[in-house]
This record gives structure tokens, C-alpha cells and sequence, in this order.
């Protein structure tokens, strides 16, 4: 499966999760887009660029179970999830529910957006290792008051790769009235999603991870009744007040200014390298081959599993800690002496060592990095 993708062969690959890898097919639909841009760059643009974006958003929408109107195209999660901060209008006291568990630079937009509205970002302490659904999901709704506006939960956590249990999350929230952002950026592709199940508020999705778009591609869900609330980053062209619902939705987010967008129309092609290779059946293979070997990266660091290794709560991605290791050493030192390329995220003052396992692995390289890990802590 290597071979399907650009990597480098003499490297070991186990950061998927931060950047993503795309089939050299996908890229090569991605460069014939650019391609079909500058032969005529305006026609492009106006024309059949703009045909071709809504076909594209057409193809993610049905891969999401969801209205293609309902979604737009945007450059990364955090993007995304800026033009959603900005738009909500927080008042002094108000306060915004999360966790200690959320992705660092949207935990610092957060702190931004609610110091300037004089708001109070709220972080429920999710105790790990995780048990239970239901001691979760108390540890999370301890913080909840009667000042909470907005719910802002990770579909999976970045630094310790847990799925939460969000489902319930965006339940109870639209039964309080109380707005649920998810943060999906490591789903699509990865966990099974239905938007028109999960039913959330705002959802955010990369598809540059899991989904193997090429880089600069992700998505921003709202619910429909909520798009005349969420204002653009950018106000440009497609920003015409005149608009209501859908119709303005679309337009204001998709077009600010000059910018190409052909990552954003390999969606289909995407899909299809899915089918083709019986994608869905290969990463069901790495989840499991991941899971038999996350107990000996446990033992080999000295560090306890996070979360029993069930679907509830684990994917492609295992994150292990151990404040008595020095992980980001670790990670220079094998990268730099045995070619292995794997993630360590800072979460607070805590370090975590992140694997992930795309069906482009093997066990083969698994057994590498125990090998390394036992080499360099001895």
C-alpha cells in the first residue's frame, strides 16, 4: 500500500494524524485541477471551478450523511473554528464549557475570544485513564451552570487520541438550549460519521487527515437554522446582507477573495481511492492490529493504557504518557538515528508520544519502534 503514496521509503511513517498522507491518484486529480486553473484562470474560476466546488461538497456531504447545503469548504479546522468564535456573541459572565482534553491552539483562541467578550472558558478535568462512559460524562457536565452559552467538545482528543462520547454530549445540550460546537478534525475518514444522527450544532471536520484529501482541505458544518448567525472570517465578494438561510451561508463562506481551491474539489477522488482498495476493511485491520500492540508500547514506556481498546474509544491512534520520559527527546532521537516519524503532543504541562497506523504500515514497523524505544531508554 506504501507504493499507492508519495512517502519517503526509507522512513517509518507513524504521523498520519498530524498532516495525513495522500495517494499519489488523489494528487495527481489535485495538480490536473491546478493544472485546468492556470490554462485560463478566470474562466476557471468563475466557471467550471465554482461547478466543480459544488460537486465536490456534493460528494462529502453523502460520505457525511448530510445537505451539501449545509456545508462549506475551509483551509483547516481552526479557520473554521474562528469564523464560528467570532460570530457568537458572548457577554460579560457567560461562559463556554470544554475540557482539559482539547486541541492546543483552539484552547488559546478560546482564552482570546472570551477575554475580549469578558466570557469564562470552563475546563471539566476528564481524569484519565477513562473507565466508563458515565464517570465521563459526569466529570464533563460538573462544569456545566446556569451561565454555560456554548459546548465545545473533540470528537477525538488530538494529544491522548480518545474518542468521546459526543452523542450524548450534543443530546443533552439541544435539550438545554445550549449551542454544541464539535471539534471532528480526526474523524472523517477515521470513525464512523453520520451528521444527520449525530445532529450537532456546528461541526468541524479536516479532510486532509483520515479522509486523504491533499493539505488545505477541511469542512464547516452548521445547522441550518443557525447559518444566519455565523459570520465569514473574511468579508469579501459573497458577503451580500440581502441573503438569508442556505442561499447566503454559501456565499459568504466560500468565496473571500482570490485563493486556489483545487484541494478543496478532490472529494470524489478521495471516495473513490476508498472503494478501490476497500479502505473501510484495511483501517478496520490497522484499529485491531493497533490495539494488540498498544499494551507492549504501554509496558516498553512505563505508561498506562489511556482507555480500554474498544471502538468506544480508540481508532487508528494510540498516545501513551510518562512524565518520567523525556518524549520529545524521545521522538528527535528516533527520528534522527532510526527514521521513525511519530507525534508528541503537549497537553498543559504534559508531553504524550502518538502513533498512528494507516494501512500504508506494517507490523513490521511497529516492532521498529519497540526496538528503538527499548534502545534509546536503555
Amino acid at each position: 500500500m506504501k507504493d499507492l503514496f508519495h512517502l519517503d521509503p526509507t522512513i517509518t511513517y507513524l504521523n498520519h494524524g498530524a498532516f495525513g498522507a495522500c495517494p499519489k491518484e488523489v494528487v495527481k486529480v489535485y495538480q490536473d485541477y491546478q493544472l485546468s486553473l492556470e490554462r485560463n484562470p478566470t474562466g476557471w474560476i468563475t466557471g467550471q471551478g465554482r461547478e466543480a466546488l459544488d460537486k465536490s461538497r456534493k460528494s462529502l456531504a453523502n460520505f457525511l450523511s448530510c445537505d451539501h447545503r449545509d456545508l462549506v469548504f475551509v483551509p483547516n479546522p481552526t479557520a473554521a473554528m474562528n469564523a464560528v468564535m467570532k460570530s457568537i456573541n458572548l457577554q460579560k459572565g457567560d461562559e463556554v464549557l470544554t475540557t482539559n482534553q482539547e486541541y492546543g491552539a483552539l484552547d488559546i483562541a478560546w482564552d482570546y475570544h472570551c477575554h475580549s467578550a469578558q466570557a469564562k472558558v470552563v475546563r471539566s478535568t476528564i481524569e484519565l485513564p477513562i473507565y466508563s462512559a458515565d464517570k465521563l460524562l459526569d466529570q464533563f457536565w460538573s462544569g456545566l451552570t446556569d451561565r454555560t452559552r456554548v459546548i465545545f467538545i473533540s470528537h477525538m482528543t488530538s494529544a491522548t487520541a480518545l474518542v468521546m462520547p459526543v452523542a450524548d454530549i450534543c443530546r443533552r445540550a439541544r435539550e438545554l438550549g445550549i449551542l454544541c460546537i464539535v471539534d471532528g478534525a480526526h474523524v472523517p475518514g477515521h470513525l464512523d460519521l453520520d451528521l444527520s444522527t449525530l445532529d450537532p450544532d456546528i461541526y468541524i471536520g479536516a479532510n486532509h487527515k483520515w479522509l486523504l484529501s491533499p493539505k488545505g482541505n477541511s469542512f464547516l458544518y452548521v445547522r441550518t437554522d443557525l447559518q444566519d448567525q455565523i459570520d465569514p472570517l473574511a468579508i469579501s465578494w459573497g458577503y451580500q446582507p440581502l441573503l438569508h438561510g442556505r442561499e447566503r451561508f454559501q456565499s459568504y463562506h466560500q468565496y473571500q477573495g482570490t485563493v486556489d481551491f483545487s484541494a478543496y474539489l478532490c472529494m470524489d477522488a478521495c471516495i473513490e481511492f476508498r472503494r478501490k482498495y476497500g479502505w473501510e476493511q484495511r483501517t478496520e485491520e490497522c484499529r485491531s492490529i493497533l490495539r494488540k500492540y498498544a499494551p507492549r508500547f504501554a509496558e516498553v514506556l512505563g505508561s498506562k493504557l489511556l482507555a480500554p481498546q474498544t471502538d468506544e474509544w480508540t481508532g487508528q491512534m494510540a498516545s501513551f504518557y510518562n512524565p518520567a520520559v523525556d518524549m520529545l527527546k524521545l521522538k528527535e532521537n528516533l527520528e534522527r538515528n532510526h527514521g521513525i516519524v511519530l507525534a508528541v503532543n503537549r497537553l498543559h504541562d504534559d508531553e504524550y508520544i502518538r502513533i498512528s497506523y494507516q494501512p500504508y504500515n506494517q507490523e513490521a514497523e511497529l516492532d521498529h519502534l519497540l526496538d528503538g524505544i527499548r534502545e534509546i531508554l536503555r
